[in-house]
């Protein structure tokens, strides 16, 4: 499955850039992919 890898690479990418990084929809993000498809976040934010 692609979709849990995209996030980590978005964040790396955004940092990157000097971006500020969701954080609030991240966890809201990985707590929908949790529930509904049972999908953990494979990685522990920095």
């Amino acid at each position: 499955m692609r979709g849990p890898i995209f996030l980590p690479r978005a964040r790396k990418r955004a940092e990157a850039l000097g971006i500020d990084w969701p954080e609030r929809f991240e966890a809201v993000t990985w707590k929908q992919l949790r529930d509904t498809l049972s999908i953990e976040r494979p990685y522990v934010p920095e």
